[in-house]
């Protein structure tokens, strides 16, 4: 588990969790163009 905080609010996520994830499981709204979860972000 990984802990961060993203704008003053904190979460653990799992090592391989994105940043949008993690943003998205405190409800925080992250515009993006597209994004598809099937895809390496490497």
């Amino acid at each position: 588990m990984v802990s961060l905080t993203i704008d003053g609010k904190s979460v653990s996520v799992p090592e391989e969790t994105t940043i949008l994830e993690a943003a998205r499981q405190l409800d925080i709204h992250i515009p993006t163009l597209c994004w598809l979860q099937k895809v390496s972000p490497t």
